[in-house]
């Protein structure tokens, strides 16, 4: 289930949601910032049924020239402290969706 606070929503102008999306069986979100004082809501980045169902930490979107696919790597936690490896996920945009590829990255 979807941690309360972080189903994405479209928050009030200029403030995120009180925890950020990442948490088990909740998306990973978009936002954008010009000013990092008002941000825009962009939506869905990664949804829930496609990622493990850890807790997400520090995701990273690079380029691939080769595959022509943006790729995106995270940290998965099962719990707040303990780590479980990193995860990659493919997208054909910058903006996803990305999907998780089986397995982690060791």
């Amino acid at each position: 289930m979807a941690h309360p606070s972080c189903i994405c929503p479209v928050v009030s102008p200029g403030l995120l949601p009180a925890r950020p999306c990442g948490w088990p069986g909740s998306n990973l979100c978009r936002y954008r910032t010009r000013d990092f004082a008002t941000y825009e809501y962009l939506g869905p980045v990664l949804h829930a049924v496609d990622r493990p169902a850890g807790i997400e930490f520090r995701p990273h979107v690079v380029y691939n020239r080769q595959t022509a696919r943006f790729v995106m790597w995270f940290e998965d936690r099962q719990h707040a402290i303990d780590s479980a490896g990193y995860f990659v996920a493919t997208a054909d945009t910058p903006t996803g969706p990305f999907v998780a590829l089986p397995g982690y990255v060791r």
